[in-house]
């Protein structure tokens, strides 16, 4: 499994750990390149997303921020240079797993099918979906999406918990897979 910090803080303990020894691994490969690779999310507001110059931003990129700033100290390579590698849930966890990316930052949900191939750290939100309507729309509840098209970020927790949500409320509507937020 390769580490994964969508939901961070784990892992400045962990690096604070390796100070005394020459790191191996991950860590070794990040002293070694004075960089870290981090895949994170362009729009996912507000936890992480393009801000002003087109730098990362948001709440998890903060605390990311804080956490490679340990990892730099503990391979004892404070300025470490930071990769920024943008992309989908689905396409940051393969970086991860793969080992392309050496942590995630965004806000990734923590699920056992995920757990199969990376790690989480511990969690620093919790969060529940909704719908976006039209102020006009008469839609008030899920039952009233009969016969509608709804949209949803393809591969994510949320599409998963939609779909099973339709299913059991044996609401007819149909789900339309987007990339991205603007495709929505």
């Amino acid at each position: 499994k390769r580490l994964l910090i969508g939901c961070l803080v784990a892992a400045s303990v962990l690096a604070t750990g390796a100070v005394a020894q020459q790191p191996t691994g991950a860590l070794g490969r990040i002293k070694a390149a004075k960089a870290i690779n981090v895949a994170y999310s362009p729009e996912s507001l507000p936890f992480s997303f393009n801000g002003p110059n087109n730098q990362p931003a948001g709440y998890s990129i903060d605390l990311c921020q804080r956490v490679i700033a340990q990892i730099g100290r503990a391979v004892g390579e404070p300025g470490l240079k930071i990769n920024w590698l943008p992309a989908a849930t689905p396409e940051r966890l393969k970086m991860v797993a793969a080992g392309k990316a050496d942590l995630e930052c965004a806000n990734t949900t923590q699920t056992l099918a995920r757990l199969a191939d990376v790690d989480f750290s511990g969690l620093i939100f919790l969060d529940s979906g909704g719908l976006l309507v039209r102020g006009d729309s008469s839609v008030t509840k899920l039952a009233d999406l009969g016969g509608k098209k709804i949209a949803v970020l393809r591969g994510t927790t949320t599409e998963t918990r939609l779909r099973a949500a339709l299913q059991r409320q044996l609401v007819n509507a149909t789900v339309v897979q987007i990339g991205d937020a603007a495709e929505g």
